[in-house]
């Protein structure tokens, strides 16, 4: 989807928990192509938007006023008192 090419095999880094790195490769001649046929069709075929029916990912999980509050307090808590905050 971004042009990368894999160039070498999965590897699994201690340092990096549980996150697998992979080398990847660009050509910029192939991406500066890409990159004006996506450009050409974003701006000659505009889409049409339908705003109405926008964001319904899952409208039955949903946070709680009251729930969404505390996190809310419990974040600036930690904030204010950094002593607070532990060391994972």
């Amino acid at each position: 989807m971004f042009g990368f090419e894999p160039a070498g095999e999965v590897k699994d880094y201690g340092k990096l928990k549980t996150a697998p790195v992979i080398l990847l490769h660009a050509n910029g001649q192939t991406l500066q192509g890409d990159l004006f046929e996506i450009n050409k069709e974003i701006y000659n075929n505009p889409t049409v938007f339908d705003f109405k029916n926008r964001h319904h990912f899952n409208p039955g999980n949903f946070i709680d006023q009251a729930e969404f509050g505390e996190s809310v307090a419990t974040f600036i808590n930690k904030i204010w008192n950094p002593k607070q905050l532990q060391v994972a």
